[in-house]
């Protein structure tokens, strides 16, 4: 993956989330009070909720991680520009401190637009698993990517 890929498709994660919950308080409110003391027909439209459920949280994980596979992937490319002689200090501590790379700089604005398209598309917790999983993954493909040069 040579280009930025497209982190939009989470934009569809936040009205599809609001879909199911709606989903659920309407069968909740609405749909089992229908169903009066029968408790066969209650406990076939709690199934049935559950199961659509199940089904749309499954379709949003795919998504979600279809989006995670894809900027690992480009990010692990990015790494691949970095130069052995990117990792050597210059002349002394400072300097070194102070350079900033161009993979490095194409890292950090690429992860801030996935920060900021996470942050908009994903509530709490999801918003923070996502945003962990893309940093674990990063830091094992800096890792990886240091571990190459120092052997080569």
């Amino acid at each position: 993956m040579k280009s930025e890929p497209d982190v939009t498709p989470l934009a569809t994660i936040r009205p599809a989330d609001l879909i199911c919950h709606l989903t659920q308080r309407y069968a909740s409110t609405a749909l089992l009070p229908l169903a009066g003391s029968s408790a066969a027909l209650r406990r076939e439209m709690v199934t049935t909720n559950s199961h659509y459920v199940v089904r749309m949280e499954g379709k949003i994980n795919a998504v979600i991680q279809k989006v995670i596979d894809n900027v690992v992937t480009y990010l692990t490319f990015v790494l691949t520009k970095q130069k052995k002689n990117d990792y050597k200090p210059k002349d002394d501590e400072l300097s070194f401190a102070r350079t900033t790379t161009e993979p490095c700089k194409i890292s950090c604005e690429f992860l801030e637009t996935v920060r900021d398209t996470a942050k908009e598309s994903l509530s709490g917790k999801n918003a923070e698993a996502f945003l962990t999983e893309i940093g674990v993954a990063f830091h094992r493909s800096v890792a990886r990517a240091i571990n190459a040069m120092a052997w080569s």
